[in-house]
Order: structure tokens, then sequence, then C-alpha cells
């Protein structure tokens, strides 16, 4: 099975399902939870945890587990605006510096 071959929309997804094992998504009442089987009981005890984030996809492997959710619309837009801001602003630190250090010319003694 590839990942997230179940649609959408389900109660109960799969996110993943390969020869190490499975994960499978559960929709609850006011969450989500996720449980990861493996198909070698040797190879760890399933794992169960709560996730509010909309995870989509899921890959598995005997290294770990990865995760994905769809972009939500404007996210993007957001994630830009933050690094002009963050840019913006090292810019205007990193003048205020300058200015601060080329300040008046030092003093001749002699």
């Amino acid at each position: 099975f590839m990942p997230s071959a179940s649609p959408l929309g389900l109660r109960r997804r799969f996110l993943c399902w390969n020869a190490v094992g499975s994960i499978v998504s559960r929709t609850e009442d006011t969450y989500n939870s996720v449980e990861i089987e493996f198909a070698d009981i040797d190879a760890g005890r399933a794992q169960r945890f709560t996730e509010h984030y909309g995870f989509a996809v899921g890959a598995l492997s005997g290294a770990g587990a990865a995760f994905a959710r769809p972009e939500e619309k404007g996210e993007e837009e957001l994630e830009d605006e933050a690094l002009r801001d963050g840019v913006e602003s090292a810019l205007a630190i990193a003048e205020k510096r300058r200015s601060a250090r080329s300040g008046p010319p030092p003093r001749a003694y002699g």
C-alpha cells in the first residue's frame, strides 16, 4: 500500500501500511489519535498518541515514522511575511549597529 491509501474523511484511515507495520489515524469527537503497530512484535511495542495537526500521510521504517499534513490556504503567505519581517528586523538591527560604530570620528591625541 502507498501512504494515504485510505481516502480523507473516514473516521479510521491508514496513513501507511508496509512490511514494517502500519500507521492508523482515528478521528474521535474532539481530537485525532494515531496508532503505530509493527508487523514484527519484537521490533517494538505499539505506540498511540493524540494529534491535533490533521496528518494526511505517514511513512514508517525501522528507523522511525514521519507524518505530513496538507498545507493550509494562506500558510505560505504567512511564512513569507514572517520571513520578510525577520529579514527587515535583522537589517534594521544591522543598520543601528553600523551607525553606532561609525559615530563621530575618533579624536586624535598627540
